[in-house]
């Protein structure tokens, strides 16, 4: 067994991730997201035998849909909403919620372009 580190972020207002971010999520289209748009709502660290993040994220979907954490007082996991993974060679990986599975995703910081 190995220990995983996690950490949901949430889109900041849910009208945004349906006018900016739903059709890619539904089409699985989806590439980046911007940072600024989400908020980190909880993060936890597990020991987990499983090395495929699929299946370690379709557990944590069900987690957070059926069985709430005591300390977990967000809403459900949905489609948008983003899951950082990190294993034992601390690189984080995200993956956004789609309509139907996960797609792996750059998690950027802004992408507004600065003038100089």
């Amino acid at each position: 067994m190995s220990k995983v580190n996690y950490k949901l972020w949430y889109v900041k207002d849910l009208r945004l991730s349906f006018t900016k971010y739903w059709k890619e999520c539904f089409n699985k289209t989806i590439e980046k997201v911007d940072i600024d748009d989400y908020h980190e709502v909880y993060r936890n660290t597990v020991l987990n035998s499983n090395p495929d993040d699929m299946e370690f994220l379709e557990e944590l979907f069900e987690e957070f849909n059926m069985d709430h954490p005591e300390d977990f007082e967000e809403r459900s996991l949905s489609t948008c909403d983003v899951v950082e993974i990190i294993r034992d060679d601390n690189n984080p990986i995200f993956y956004i919620c789609c309509s139907f599975g996960w797609k792996q995703i750059e998690f950027e910081e802004s992408f507004k372009k600065v003038k100089v």
